[in-house]
């Protein structure tokens, strides 16, 4: 899974590597989720469990220029509420990354 935000996406598109093929199976695995901000990207991995299919790996692209300093610092009521944000939110990751290895070893 690659989370992306929408603008970078659009702004400068990911590109493929000569020698990967876009038809090959394990390619076709790879998911792409467009994120406008922090939120959406928390919302994300909060409803992890839920689900059809959980991703044993997720890829967050420019994870800074997804927390707006201002409305974080307004949010946590502190200086660095910019870090604050991003340290609870790769938690909250962690926490659903470490679920899905879970769920990996139960089914295996």
């Amino acid at each position: 899974m690659f989370i992306y935000k929408r603008q970078n996406v659009e702004r400068k598109p990911p590109v493929l590597l000569e020698d990967v093929d876009a038809d090959s199976e394990v390619f076709g695995r790879v998911h792409m989720k467009y994120v406008k901000g922090d939120d959406e990207v928390r919302r994300y991995f909060a409803a992890f469990h839920l689900h059809e299919k959980i991703s044993t790996t997720v890829i967050i692209d420019d994870l800074v220029d997804l927390f707006d300093e201002l409305e974080s610092r307004e949010c946590y009521r502190q200086a660095r509420g910019r870090e604050i944000g991003i340290v609870r939110t790769l938690a909250l990751c962690r926490d659903a990354m470490n679920y899905a290895r879970l769920q990996v070893l139960i089914a295996n």
